[in-house]
């Protein structure tokens, strides 16, 4: 019975959990993407800025949530990933936490699985995962067809909750090996079946307790 306890606890597996905005990089990729194709979309960028600033202004947290993708409405798919490639080349590189690009080297040395979990929509997050080289990754995901985005969201992660549940799909989990890593304590708390667990404030990164 021992020897059954022992092989199913040597399967479990270690992942690390990586929040993506403010803790990868150092910004907010979604409104940072709309100020890199202002010059292109210029007209709904400084739409998507007002309407951003009213919902701020007016307490309408929920309402701008659910809608923030809106002006992307229309938007060919293959012009943004075209736009992607420059935004990472260009922006991101450039806003890399550096302490965390190393923490995720180290978890993967370890054999770690490495997940990337972020409200910012599917296309910047597929681009950043191909590029950190991460197979695992969860988003807000867009409904889209072959060339066209539409704004309407099909799973939004940014919805209180949902990166808990995220944990249930996720099998054989270690969670007194795990780590996961936030600017956001109330990532780290919907996370709190894994024991370590590190709160990223201005680059530094501290024990979450």
């Amino acid at each position: 019975m021992n020897w059954i306890y022992f092989i199913y606890f040597w399967k479990m597996k270690k992942i690390a959990l990586f929040d993506v905005c403010f803790t990868i990089y150092n910004c907010n990729t979604t409104a940072e993407f709309f100020k890199f194709i202002k010059n292109k979309y210029n007209i709904r960028y400084y739409l998507f800025i007002i309407f951003n600033k009213l919902c701020l202004l007016f307490k309408l947290y929920n309402f701008f949530d659910k809608r923030r993708f809106i002006f992307l409405k229309w938007l060919n798919k293959k012009d943004l990933e075209i736009y992607l490639k420059k935004y990472y080349k260009d922006v991101l590189i450039n806003k890399i936490n550096i302490k965390i690009l190393e923490k995720i080297k180290y978890y993967k040395k370890k054999n770690f699985e490495i997940y990337l979990i972020s409200a910012s929509f599917d296309l910047i997050i597929s681009k950043i995962a191909s590029e950190l080289n991460i197979k695992h990754f969860y988003w807000t995901e867009l409904i889209m067809n072959k060339w066209i985005i539409n704004w309407l969201i099909l799973n939004d992660l940014l919805i209180n909750g949902k990166k808990e549940l995220i944990l249930n799909n996720i099998k054989d989990i270690n969670y007194d090996k795990s780590v996961a890593f936030s600017d956001s304590e109330n990532d780290l708390y919907q996370w709190r079946s894994i024991k370590n667990r590190f709160l990223v404030i201005n680059w530094k990164i501290k024990i979450y307790e």
